[in-house]
């Protein structure tokens, strides 16, 4: 395992802390506030803009969350599986994403991360799709491919799966972002398939090792999708 720096420890103990950057929104406002990761764990000289911002309850979770052990949990969660990730502050992490009003802070990855920075395109729909549909999709995402585009989507049952195949199926690139943690692939169908996009394209996420994919994570996952892509079909 890598050795953390002062700054992604501090983004770190924000994640570990759940306040998470789609849904709540207090950490992007502590990343709005901070000019960097390590003045969260400085968090005494900004106590009274912590407690504006968390509220005196969350700000001493804060606090206890501040420690040795969550960095710990942190890294066995995930470092030790083979997943890597970039904060907000780090190089190489896509200037698409930190524009936006709430990026995610921090994103997991497996794969070729230098995908993040090239033209990509997301292709994303129904998961019931007809044989018109399936065709269509995989002709754009060949083309798109052909032409140097990245596809982007979601991994999902339909499109998002004949978007990801008609991508690498001409050797291109192609990034999966996910709804829940790299520890269980969702839907088990596409596991096969996100093994050969962990092998040849990117696969991202902002939830940690062993996140649930729950149902209100696939809107805030799809933020992520359409941020990195110059456009979305």
């Amino acid at each position: 395992m890598r050795d953390l720096t002062d700054d992604e420890k501090g983004w770190v103990i924000l994640h570990e802390c759940g306040f998470s950057s789609g849904t709540t929104g207090l950490t992007n406002k502590i990343y709005k506030y901070v000019s960097r990761g390590s003045d969260i764990l400085n968090y005494e000289e900004h106590k009274d803009a912590f407690i504006k911002i968390l509220g005196i309850e969350k700000y001493n979770y804060l606090v206890e969350m501040c420690s040795y052990e969550t960095l710990v949990l942190f890294e066995n969660k995930n470092l030790i599986n083979g997943i890597d990730f970039l904060t907000v502050e780090s190089v190489g992490y896509p200037r698409k994403l930190r524009e936006m009003s709430n990026p995610p802070i921090i994103l997991f990855y497996i794969g070729d991360v230098s995908l993040l920075e090239t033209k990509s395109v997301a292709i994303v729909g129904t998961r019931t799709t007809s044989n018109y549909g399936a065709n269509i999709t995989k002709r754009f995402a060949t083309e798109l491919a052909q032409n140097g585009l990245t596809i982007v989507s979601g991994l999902a049952e339909g499109v998002d799966t004949f978007a990801h195949n008609g991508a690498l199926e001409v050797g291109g690139k192609t990034i999966a972002v996910l709804a829940g943690g790299l520890k269980k692939i969702y839907p088990a169908m596409n596991l096969n398939l996100a093994k050969e996009i962990a092998r040849k394209g990117l696969i991202v996420t902002e939830y940690s090792y062993g996140t649930e994919f729950m149902k209100y994570n696939f809107p805030f996952r799809n933020r992520i999708i359409a941020g990195l892509s110059e456009g979305v079909l």
